[in-house]
């Protein structure tokens, strides 16, 4: 079972995330809250409990969106992770 990549490339995900958090000023209504979570390696802009309303890679990091070609159990889904990230050198 292989892994598809697809989706925006990581230059427009931090194009549209910088937009994002630039919207509204800091204490303004309507400003955005970005957080970030360090031992992923991204930051997130902040939306309702447990959904983000964006997402970008802190420096020396990449978001990379892959695909399974067929559904798997995200119990079962660790395995087929780790064995992309060996074969494209990420720790």
């Amino acid at each position: 079972m292989g892994l598809l990549n697809a989706g925006p490339t990581a230059s427009q995900f931090r194009g549209r995330f910088q937009k994002l958090a630039q919207r509204a000023e800091p204490g303004q209504s309507g400003a955005m809250s970005v957080g970030s979570f360090t031992p992923g390696g991204y930051r997130f802009v902040e939306g309702v409990f447990q959904y983000s309303a964006g997402v970008a890679a802190e420096p020396g990091h990449q978001i990379v969106r892959v695909q399974f070609r067929t559904p798997v159990l995200w119990r079962k889904a660790s395995p087929y992770r780790d064995d992309h990230h060996v074969r494209r050198g990420v720790r």
